[in-house]
């Protein structure tokens, strides 16, 4: 992924699955993955 708009989009996917999980885990207390997948899913996004 070297294109400076594939990794803008990349980004924003994962922010927005980022506050489905939060949602899905503080509001509903309903999560649907793992607590080690959501841990991946922070790192990816800080990796970007």
């Amino acid at each position: 992924m070297s294109n400076k708009s594939e990794i803008i989009n990349s980004y924003k996917k994962k922010i927005n699955q980022l506050k489905k999980h939060n949602k899905l885990y503080f509001n509903n207390d309903n999560p649907i993955i793992t607590d080690a997948e959501y841990d991946d899913l922070k790192k990816e996004i800080l990796e970007l």
